[in-house]
């Protein structure tokens, strides 16, 4: 993970709206979970989703700011890096229902990636995650960071092996717009 990149980025970038994704996990998330929400960057999810009542725990190696957390008692933040979160996050941790990743499974390495779903299936957690394709040709061209695109055949494979009931999967353009981008985007619900 290129933590000079994150940290730039997030100094710069204030945007503090939900995004679509998180619009629509809160309409699905059971009511009264708590929810690990894995790399979540400057937190506008995690303060979305305290803002709906639901208990969560922002996970990243960059910390947004003490400000944002400490104001609301359904968040609750811990900085350390979210790529080697096997032995790194507390096990309690892992009593929370939902893991959240919004664009954290094209962050990691794969072999990263089947450990994140290996270990979140052997807790019986339920996985709502959103990843970068590798059927975006346009996101393949930026090289001012590392992303590893994530294969849709194979991720479906690889939850299936797990044992994950696929509640919600869907590959495709307009579910992540921002500014001028469209990536193609894999979005999925994969129950423990």
């Amino acid at each position: 993970m290129n933590e000079t990149y994150w940290k730039q980025w997030y100094r710069k970038f204030k945007y503090r709206k939900p995004s679509d994704f998180a619009k629509f996990c809160v309409k699905r998330i059971p009511k009264g979970s708590t929810i690990l929400d894995i790399g979540c960057g400057n937190m506008r999810d995690t303060l979305f989703f305290a803002k709906n009542k639901l208990k969560t725990i922002g996970v990243d190696i960059i910390d947004p700011g003490i400000e944002l957390y400490k104001k609301n008692k359904y968040i609750y933040f811990h900085n350390f890096d979210a790529v080697d979160f096997i032995g790194s996050i507390p096990d309690n941790y892992f009593r929370c229902p939902v893991v959240y990743a919004r664009f954290f499974l094209h962050a990691v390495e794969r072999k990263k990636m089947v450990e994140f779903i290996a270990y979140c299936s052997a807790q019986n957690l339920s996985i709502y995650a959103e990843a970068r394709s590798d059927r975006d040709t346009e996101i393949k061209k930026d090289r001012s960071h590392k992303r590893n695109l994530v294969n849709a055949n194979a991720l479906l494979k690889l939850l299936i092996h797990y044992g994950y009931r696929i509640e919600y999967f869907e590959e495709g353009k307009r579910l992540a717009k921002w500014k001028g981008e469209d990536p193609v985007i894999i979005r999925f619900i994969a129950n423990g």
